[in-house]
């Protein structure tokens, strides 16, 4: 719709056109030949008030979209940080118990070598005694031709006694190995369980 401007006079008769203008093909005629007297019209009051409603309506909801698109980000990132804070505190508890179980491996390891030593230390003790004490024993029994039989002896079962505590203490040692790789198993079967469990 077209209203004429007020400070614009004609000063030429309007020629072959109809006032007030109704068809588009007047309106673009005649704004043809006068571009300078006439404009559109501005929206009333009440109109600019609806187109205003209209935005806000438009922009409240893809404002309402946005934040629900934000809350759903932020309760994502939130429950990534609290499946990660879980992994983190599940790797401090495997650390820990790996740690506590390598030191009673070790422990295990020393004491059972500290064993072995002191019984390979009686061991020598007892036979070099029972050397000491071979002529003694000849005089008494009066069996002085039997003295390197004797020695010798003490010397094979001198060797076989070694020869048994050192095979008994690799057993120790394979037992105790044998041990801790089931509870390192054992710890890594839980750990993966607790970890698919998150």
């Amino acid at each position: 719709m077209l209203y004429r401007v007020p400070e614009k006079k004609d000063r030429y008769p309007w020629s072959n056109m109809n006032f007030p203008l109704s068809g588009k093909n007047d309106v673009a005629d005649f704004m043809k030949v006068f571009p300078h007297r006439y404009a559109f019209k501005e929206p009333t009051i009440s109109g600019i008030r609806k187109n205003n409603r209209n935005t806000s309506s438009n922009s409240n909801k893809t404002g309402s979209t946005t934040v629900v698109v934000n809350n759903v980000d932020e309760k994502e990132l939130q429950r990534q940080r609290e499946r990660q804070e879980k992994i983190n505190m599940l790797n401090a508890e495997k650390g820990r118990a790996m740690q506590i179980m390598n030191q009673n491996y070790d422990l295990q390891k020393k004491e059972a070598k500290t064993n072995n030593e002191n019984n390979l230390k009686n061991i020598y003790v007892a036979y070099m005694q029972g050397i000491k004490n071979i002529p003694q024993q000849t005089a008494l029994w009066g069996a002085g031709g039997e003295i390197e039989s004797l020695k010798n002896q003490r010397r094979i079962n001198y060797e076989d006694n070694r020869v048994k505590e050192n095979a008994n203490y690799n057993g120790v040692l394979n037992k105790m190995q044998q041990q801790y790789n089931n509870d390192l198993l054992e710890l890594e079967r839980k750990y993966m369980q607790l970890l698919m469990g998150i």
